[in-house]
């Protein structure tokens, strides 16, 4: 579990990678659990889709500034961390994209709120419902994050991965999650 402060707001940022337990169907749980919580607002991702934790950072940001401007493209925060983290303008397409679905394997759950204790009980709660937690540091790194899933549904293509970025010391995932913040901050302009 991380928790950290969101740049110009009064907001923390909390997040977690679990791994699911082979039992749960994670899909029904998923929509039982978003009823009960209002503070933090939580939200489920797919792991597969994150480019990394800057990628979540800034979609959290995003979405934040929309929300404080009055600018939401959906109903609440929960909804709109999702289109900012799919760069997407419609929910169904960022549910399609980043969504859970009854087989996952792994989640990451999203938790904002002004508080860090109620961010910190809420997710205790829920890694201890749907299984082990996994270290943070492995989102956006192969085997959790699928890169050729993440470059086909930005259309980030390699040509554009290898001329963007000329730093050589730079690896394909950091160069791949530069592009992706890049593509959230244009897509709902």
């Amino acid at each position: 579990m991380k928790i950290v402060p969101i740049e110009g707001f009064k907001q923390f940022l909390g997040l977690s990678l679990i791994k699911i337990r082979e039992k749960e169907d994670i899909s029904n749980l998923v929509n039982e659990i978003l009823l009960d919580y209002k503070d933090p607002t939580i939200q489920f991702v797919n792991p597969q889709a994150i480019a990394g934790l800057s990628h979540i950072y800034h979609a959290v940001r995003h979405s934040l500034r929309a929300l404080k401007k009055n600018r939401l493209v959906s109903k609440n925060l929960s909804f709109e961390l999702l289109l900012y983290l799919a760069a997407r303008r419609q929910i169904n397409e960022s549910l399609k994209f980043l969504g859970i679905t009854k087989n996952i394997k792994n989640v990451i759950i999203l938790a904002v709120s002004t508080s860090k204790i109620k961010i910190k009980k809420s997710l205790g709660k829920l890694i201890i419902k749907l299984g082990d937690e996994l270290p943070i540091t492995l989102i956006g790194k192969e085997g959790i994050a699928n890169y050729e899933y993440i470059s086909c549904a930005y259309s980030i293509t390699d040509k554009e991965i290898n001329s963007t970025y000329l730093n050589p010391r730079e690896n394909f995932n950091s160069k791949l999650e530069k592009l992706v913040v890049e593509r959230l901050a244009l897509s709902l302009i």
